[in-house]
């Protein structure tokens, strides 16, 4: 049977509204899928963002908390400790490191002080003294010679001291030789220095020298020990410990024997203490110490 013109223009009309429901069909399906994709990215990177924006504040919360440490919950003997001040506006952080909280009488506590440049680059600075270093250097070292210049210094009191407080400890300890009474040379004084990157050693110049000597390679960093003197036939040797375990009362007159039998001369007796560091640059860390019987 042959097919009229009537019979051609209804299937090709069939064929076009077919062609129409199917675009028509796609175009909705492609419609209601828009933007999906893109949907799920953004939450995604909005989920990122937000861990990462959490572990970012977490990690500065916990380096923070790392660089003002506080031990007040210390049991002895428990290894070794560091407490630090915050940093200058210079970039410099004072630390005072101890090899335990806690020792026996006639026990030794290790104790490390020193001035450290945070930065990668090297830090120029003038120096003021601080007098109290000045002061205790008195108490600490034979002629008051402080290894560092007094660019670091500290003070030893009995007691448990902080910032609040500090004002109410009374004299410090005096924890350097006493009774050997050498000549005493001019002790030096600094003008300026430059702490290296990433160190506590610095090239400082001399105040009495600015223009005439080259610099001085200085490490800002004392040890606090207690010094005692030595005697061997007629020569005296003064030397400072490994550590702090006593200390010396001026108090009982001077016998001329500075040893450790002087009747001047005490081991730390039973109790809390306070080391005290400082720096020129006004920074202060109060480290504690128990000594039990």
């Amino acid at each position: 049977m042959k097919s009229g013109p009537s019979q051609r223009r209804i299937v090709w009309l069939l064929a076009a509204v077919v062609v129409a429901v199917l675009v028509i069909g796609a175009a909705l399906y492609a419609s209601s899928n828009i933007g999906k994709a893109p949907t799920s990215t953004a939450t995604t990177a909005s989920t990122s963002s937000t861990t990462s924006s959490t572990t970012s504040a977490t990690t500065t919360a916990t380096a923070t908390t790392s660089t003002s440490v506080t031990f007040s919950n210390v049991t002895p003997s428990d290894g070794p400790l560091l407490y630090t001040s915050g940093l200058s506006t210079a970039g410099l952080q004072l630390r005072v490191m101890l090899n335990s909280s806690s020792i026996p009488t006639h026990g030794a506590v290790g104790a490390q002080i020193e001035l450290f440049n945070t930065l990668d680059q090297n830090v120029s600075l003038s120096i003021v003294p601080n007098q109290n270093i000045t002061n205790w250097d008195q108490d600490d070292f034979l002629c008051s010679v402080n290894p560092s210049y007094s660019m670091v210094g500290y003070a030893l009191f009995q007691g448990h001291f902080t910032a609040v407080n500090i004002s109410a400890a009374g004299s410090p300890l005096r924890v350097g030789e006493i009774g050997f009474q050498p000549p005493c040379l001019f002790s030096p004084s600094l003008a300026s220095t430059t702490f290296l990157p990433n160190s506590d050693n610095t090239v400082s110049i001399e105040s009495a020298h600015q223009s005439k000597e080259p610099p001085l390679p200085v490490t800002a960093e004392v040890n606090a020990t207690t010094g005692y003197c030595v005697y061997s036939g007629n020569s005296t040797n003064c030397v400072g410990s490994s550590g702090l375990f006593g200390y010396w009362n001026p108090a009982l007159g001077n016998s001329g024997n500075g040893t450790l039998s002087s009747k001047q001369f005490a081991y730390l007796p039973s109790g809390e203490y306070t080391l005290v560091a400082a720096d020129d640059w006004n920074q202060y860390v109060y480290a504690h110490l128990t000594v039990t019987s």
